[in-house]
């Protein structure tokens, strides 16, 4: 029986065989487009960091693009950061021959909020994984790490491959922002890119790992969170903001997709406006 290919794999799929097996919220940092990520970084959208950093996003934002990234272009080891917000993250850097090419970011429900409000990074020393239980997190993140390095590795030498993936993806997601309110399909975004559906279908499953239907439904569930959180709409409106038939359709993707329904999500999240 043939091996499986790991460097091949696309980052979303490696990145949701860890989520089910360590669990957690992870959001991954790409420095340098040499990770896969297809962009610069992935927006930290785990319920708890978005609900702490409701008033703190332009000092997170800043904290961890400057000072944190700064701090890690300094050490080879991991960090415990807590933000403005109070949120807890495990920070792995990710290096090839000392190069930074980016960052991890893991947290859990437990781990998320912390008592301390004052930004601060501190080395995650042995002590500290123990006492906060996580060896098997941070084990699981090394092996993470060293999937995503190899997987650089292995792609390096082809820049121009990289380069056109890239710009496809780019492609698809700028269609996909632009229309995803809209009834779209896979023949749309087939004659947008000039491709037949078959193909269409293939370039999904190797840039993003998932199909068409699945991302652009993580595009819907997405705006459809910000409207539950940020403002007092119907159901039934935001359902037609957000590109779902009915609110009925809307409920019933954001229960299988988040384990609550849009009502639950609201009340616990929501902003009190």
């Amino acid at each position: 029986m043939a091996g499986i290919d790991i460097t091949e794999l696309a980052v979303s799929e490696i990145v949701n065989v860890f989520h089910r097996m360590v669990g957690g919220y992870l959001t991954i940092h790409d420095y340098t487009r040499q990770l896969g990520t297809g962009r610069i970084m992935h927006i930290h959208s785990s319920p708890p960091c978005l609900k702490a950093k409701r008033g703190h996003e332009h000092e997170c934002v800043l904290f961890d693009t400057v000072t944190l990234r700064e701090r890690l272009e300094q050490t080879l080891v991991p960090v415990l950061k807590v933000c403005h917000a109070g949120v807890v993250e495990v920070v792995f850097p990710l290096y090839q021959e000392r190069e930074l090419l980016g960052c991890m970011f893991w947290s859990s429900e437990s781990l998320a909020m912390f008592a301390c409000k004052a930004p601060r990074i501190d080395v995650l020393s042995h002590a500290e994984v123990e006492r906060l239980g996580l060896k098997d997190k941070v084990l699981g993140l090394m092996c993470l790490a060293e999937i995503l390095k190899l997987r650089a590795r292995c792609h390096r030498g082809n820049d121009g491959v990289m380069n056109a993936l890239n710009s496809r993806r780019s492609q698809i997601e700028d269609f996909i922002a632009r229309n995803y309110r809209d009834p779209i399909t896979i023949h749309d975004l087939s004659r947008f890119l000039g491709l037949s559906e078959s193909r269409t279908r293939h370039v999904m499953n190797e840039l993003f790992g998932q199909s068409f239907q699945t991302v652009l439904l993580q595009y819907r569930l997405g705006d459809a969170c910000f409207y539950l959180t940020h403002t007092e709409l119907k159901l039934e409106d935001i359902a037609g903001r957000c590109g779902f038939s009915s609110s009925r359709h809307l409920a019933f993707h954001f229960r299988r997709h988040y384990g609550v329904s849009p009502s639950q999500f609201r009340k616990c999240y929501g902003m009190k406006i």
